[in-house]
């Protein structure tokens, strides 16, 4: 299973926050509570103890939220769940949000001018996307399908592209991003290390949450090697898993991998471990509140893949 965030309910944050980015701690308390009567629970990096079973549930958490501690970790302990983070280790302990919460934060609290100062941001660096511009600009009635679509067509782009578009973004809503960055989103290396010397086990997500297929083969493989060296030396464990940032990936990278000795890889693609073809290209459930609110939905969510593949 894949999460990110696990909020309150009543959490600010839930307002715009992308509504595949979190879970509601009601919602994670019932998957956790329902799984565990149907399957048995292991830490990713414990998978091959079960070779030949069918009946085994590995939860995994994607980036390193706060919230995954506050929250989530609780509930684990509660039903005395393992489970693994994947952390982007330079963001840990930090008050910095990555630039689609920034983003949709800042469409989210815009007035009508500040809407239409980004409409020219977005026009002066992406002048191709007319349509999505024109929903910017009627974005007050439906903010957040508004944001999936621009934050989509902006993950597309080089990552030069996207650092040029938001530093002139930040720049102009820069009094909302002071108020964004007091939530404190990340993890921090105290509350890490404590979790480690549990049931959690960690890790790495590169060093700067990089799209590793739009970086050269260097830089990728500098990004790799530096989240695992840091939080191997923060953990004082190995670090043998890793999660491609946004699931995008390419054999250059899966091969960096098994040069630095990692065992194993998840994606984002949706489906089984018995079903994915490597140790390097592990599927998972990508689970959020709006698909998986309740028992049948979550069901549903799940039968229908297991479905499918048995077919």
């Amino acid at each position: 299973m894949c999460y990110h965030h696990v909020l309150r309910e009543d959490d600010e944050r839930i307002k715009f926050l992308q509504p595949g980015m979190y879970v509601t701690t009601k919602t994670f308390d019932l998957h956790i509570r329902y799984l565990s009567n149907h399957y048995q629970f292991t830490r990713l990096e414990s998978l091959m103890d079960f070779h030949g079973c069918n009946k085994i549930c590995a939860i995994t958490f994607d980036d390193g939220w706060a919230d995954n501690y506050e929250f989530a970790y609780p509930i684990l302990k509660k039903y005395r769940v393992p489970a693994t983070i994947f952390i982007a280790t330079n963001y840990i302990g930090s008050c910095k949000w990555p630039w689609p919460d920034r983003l949709s934060y800042y469409i989210h609290k815009s007035s009508g001018h500040e809407m239409a100062a980004i409409n020219r941001i977005v026009n002066d660096h992406f002048p191709e996307i007319t349509k999505n511009i024109i929903l910017v600009e009627k974005c007050n009635k439906n903010k957040l399908t508004s944001v999936e679509k621009i934050v989509s067509f902006v993950k597309s782009k080089s990552y030069d592209e996207i650092s040029s578009f938001m530093e002139k973004v930040d720049s102009y809503m820069q009094h909302h991003l002071k108020n964004l960055e007091m939530y404190h989103p990340w993890l921090t290396w105290k509350q890490i290390k404590e979790m480690s010397a549990d049931e959690i086990s960690f890790g790495a997500h590169t060093h700067n949450h990089v799209i590793l297929s739009s970086v050269s083969l260097n830089e990728a493989k500098d990004e790799i090697y530096l989240s695992k060296k840091i939080l191997s030396q923060q953990t004082g464990k190995p670090i043998t898993s890793f999660s491609y940032p946004n699931g995008f990936y390419h054999q250059g990278i899966v091969d960096i991998l098994q040069m630095l000795e990692f065992k194993k890889a998840v994606i984002t693609e949706v489906g089984t471990i018995n079903s994915s073809k490597s140790m390097f290209e592990l599927k998972r459930f990508l689970l959020h509140n709006d698909i998986s609110d309740c028992i049948p939905m979550l069901a549903y969510s799940l039968s229908v893949k297991l479905l499918a593949e048995k077919l």
